[in-house]
């Protein structure tokens, strides 16, 4: 799998939806845990973003010959913040 893609709620709360409550089965309480620290801006935004990106050049430069041609952060319209 090259990708996961994933919704939730406002509240983070990865037993909602089924793709959640699938990921947070395999993964356990830590992805609950990090979700909400993560999204509840207990990281600098800057950080996630530089994180975000690094994360995508570490993948493309690990896996050459990836499909993945396009990838998309989603960020909350209200967030001004973030999207700065």
């Amino acid at each position: 799998v090259d990708v996961i893609v994933n919704a939730t709620n406002q509240k983070l709360d990865m037993s909602v939806g089924v793709v959640s409550q699938q990921l947070l089965k395999v993964a356990g309480a830590e992805l609950q845990t990090e979700c909400t620290r993560t999204g509840r801006c207990e990281y600098p935004s800057d950080v996630v973003a530089d994180t975000l990106i690094k994360s995508v050049m570490e993948y493309e430069n690990d896996h050459p010959d990836t499909n993945i041609k396009c990838v998309s952060f989603v960020i909350w319209s209200k967030d001004v913040e973030t999207i700065k």
